[in-house]
């Protein structure tokens, strides 16, 4: 995986972007040499993962508030669409 500068992806974005896309690997960006972010492809695969990162934010969400009575009554459905409300 390749590693730039916040400053170098800020001076030539739709190059770097360009790359990601068309060879379709991540690169992390730097900021004062720490990783602060990676630049991803989107496809498929990366959205995937963006939904599993959302369902677990909704995991946590629901488990630092009080437990509410109707949450057994969630279907697989309704579970869904507060995945994708979060993924948004």
């Amino acid at each position: 995986m390749q590693t730039l500068t916040s400053r170098e992806v800020q001076k030539n974005f739709g190059a770097i972007s360009d790359k990601v896309v068309r060879d379709g690997e991540a690169m992390t960006v730097t900021k004062y040499g720490r990783p602060s972010l990676y630049l991803i492809p989107a496809n498929e695969e990366t959205e995937t993962l963006i939904r599993r990162m959302a369902g677990r934010r909704l995991l946590q969400k629901m488990r630092s508030r009080p437990t509410n009575p109707d949450a057994e009554k969630l279907t697989t459905d309704d579970i869904k669409k507060l995945i994708d409300e979060c993924f948004i």
